[in-house]
Formats: C-alpha cells, structure tokens, sequence
C-alpha cells in the first residue's frame, strides 16, 4: 500500500495513522469506549451472521431482500435509513 500521509505504523497488515487532530482523537476515543455497533473483540463474519440468524426481524428482512441486492444503509444517532 502506498500512502501520500507517512505518519504511520504498520503492525502487521493494520495501518495506524499517527492521529494528533483534538476532534478526530475525540472522537476515536468516543468509538475506542462505545464501539458501534457493540461487536465484541472477537466478532466476526461468521459470529455476527449467527447472532443475526436468530434475530426473527433480521430473518425476515433478509428473506425479504434476498440475494445480490444493492444495499444502502445512512444512518446517524437519530436516525437510520435503508434504501434498497
């Protein structure tokens, strides 16, 4: 990878960018405390498909939805939005 920004550290293939920005590290501490939406540090694709499997509304969205869709989800802390 290359990139224009050489405040970096590479640990392993995780690219950590040296952030000194007040808001940006505010707002990095914010997600670092909260982390949207609440995965555990072991999630992954598999784990989240499983716990959403047994959520009937997810079921029945997907089911809904179905394969090869374009998907766009827009969403704030108020509000969220699916447009499919």
């Amino acid at each position: 990878m290359k990139f224009r920004n050489k405040n970096f550290n590479l640990n392993g293939d995780i690219v950590d960018f040296d952030i000194k920005d007040p808001i940006t590290l505010e707002v990095k501490q914010f997600y670092e405390k909260y982390p949207f939406p609440n995965y555990k540090i072991d999630d992954n694709k598999h784990t989240i498909l499983e716990k959403g499997n047994k959520n009937s509304f997810l079921v029945e969205l997907k089911n809904f939805i179905g394969f090869n869709k374009s998907i766009l989800e827009v969403g704030s802390e108020q509000v969220n939005c699916l447009i499919i």
